[in-house]
């Protein structure tokens, strides 16, 4: 049940998995933190896959991340007179507040790097920025397809290291950046970019207010905007048309150029996630 159901089990079994793995000391094992290194490469499954188009990415195991958060809820819980009870919080506090969403491969990701191997003229030749990368599907792939500079952005340090090895394995060049969507709304160093990508960055109910200014203060005239959502959110189609309404009013500047929803098979489960493709037609800002 843990190898097979690890991610829908309850915190009191995570507890016991921490418990047995603590020695009668009180001492928690030597724990390794994520080394991207020590994560296996995972082919990405791409539909419209040409020979020599594949890539792979640096995906830690899930065992991998377990051992983290043990590790974390051992440091405090060390500190603790009650050990348990303090392991105990600390394990469900981990886990249901910091789920490490980065580490796992997303349909979203891997929708944009089949978009962009079966069309590398969309990024050729372009500055590429991805905000919210994780494990760097849409980076890596807009590298492959020869944009002409790459900067990737997430807020969890340990998804850009798990991306820089994956560059190098794949032998091209991507600038990482660890950076929260306040910080990227506040850097005016940033310039405008001919691409912005956008993966699976529409699941908060005021993403689309937080997102159209930054694609209006990113997003160079003539360039573009890919966004990719899920279809199968419970929001539905909300987040995705309030976006739209935001970036197509005249004060934006932005022309929705293509709609469409694109299938992905992963973990033989299929999913069918919408692109939005933006052309910035004009510089002004958001009225």
């Amino acid at each position: 049940v843990f190898e097979n159901r690890r991610e829908e089990m309850k915190p009191q079994l995570w507890l016991a998995l921490a418990v047995s793995t603590r020695r009668p000391s009180g001492v928690l094992s030597c724990i390794s933190p994520l080394l991207p290194l020590s994560s296996p490469r995972i082919e990405i499954p791409l539909r419209n896959r040409a020979q020599g188009s594949g890539f792979s990415l640096r995906v830690p195991s899930k065992d991998a991340v377990l051992e983290v958060h043990l590790a974390r809820a051992h440091v405090h819980a060390a500190a603790s007179a009650d050990y348990d009870q303090a392991m105990e919080e600390m394990l469900r506090d981990l886990i249901t507040e910091t789920p490490n969403y980065w580490a796992r491969l997303w349909p979203c990701g891997v929708a944009v790097a089949d978009l962009l191997l079966s069309e590398p003229e969309l990024v050729a030749g372009r500055s590429v920025l991805d905000l919210g990368t994780g494990l760097g599907s849409a980076a890596i792939s807009a590298a492959l397809c020869g944009a002409d500079s790459v900067l990737a952005t997430d807020e969890e340090a340990d998804a850009l290291a798990h991306l820089a090895q994956s560059a190098e394995d794949n032998q091209v060049e991507v600038l990482t950046r660890k950076m929260c969507w306040a910080d990227i709304a506040n850097d005016a160093s940033l310039p405008r970019y001919g691409c912005v990508i956008g993966s699976d960055i529409l699941y908060h109910p005021t993403s689309a207010a937080v997102i159209a200014p930054l694609m209006c203060r990113l997003v160079k005239a003539g360039g573009i905007a890919l966004i990719t959502d899920s279809t199968q959110r419970p929001y539905g189609s909300t987040h995705r048309a309030e976006l739209i309404d935001r970036l197509c009013n005249p004060g934006a500047g932005f022309v929705l150029k293509r709609q469409e929803v694109l299938p992905v098979v992963l973990d033989e489960t299929e999913s069918a996630i919408q692109l939005l493709l933006f052309e910035r037609r004009q510089s002004r800002e958001v009225l």
